[in-house]
């Protein structure tokens, strides 16, 4: 008997455990059981106790397989009788930005935006922040940039006279 566009002839088989009838899966010719649950179960059980039976032969394998769990053991054992690691308590990694620490913060920024941890560098970069803030005013609610308006009119004078 043929099935779907296989040349190979499908075979029936008779399950061990139940006696059923059942067309064995078509990449596993040597199947001897079918599909039914207690069936499954049955087969499961089988592989299982050959499985043991085996390794109970290989002296080297149940040595290694020993060892192994005695080892897992006492990792487990040593664990447990540390305890549980202490709680931390839950304080933000970072101290919240306040009026105190904000001149850390202001510095931590500068120094990544300029990628330099030079002291000198940071405290006249600071500086020359802090006199382009003080240069911004709010008039009517529209921003003008004194200090920009003032230095790129100088660049541009500069640049016309080169």
């Amino acid at each position: 008997m043929n099935i779907g566009n296989s040349d190979q002839a499908v075979e029936r088989k008779v399950c061990q455990v139940c006696g059923r009838e059942f067309i064995s899966a078509f990449r596993h010719p040597h199947q001897k059981y079918c599909s039914h649950p207690e069936c499954v179960r049955e087969r499961n059980a089988a592989r299982q106790l050959k499985c043991a039976r085996q390794h109970r032969k290989d002296k080297a394998y149940h040595h290694k397989v020993s060892r192994r769990k005695h080892e897992e053991y006492l990792r487990r054992k040593e664990r447990n009788a540390q305890g549980p690691p202490p709680k931390q308590q839950s304080e933000a990694w970072y101290d919240p930005v306040t009026l105190k620490n904000i001149d850390s913060y202001f510095m931590g920024l500068i120094s990544i935006a300029t990628g330099t941890s030079d002291t000198d560098i940071l405290g006249s970069l600071r500086n020359r922040c802090y006199e382009i803030g003080r240069s911004i005013r709010t008039t009517d609610g529209v921003s003008t940039v004194s200090y920009f308006a003032n230095k790129s009119a100088a660049e541009t004078k500069n640049h016309k006279t080169t």
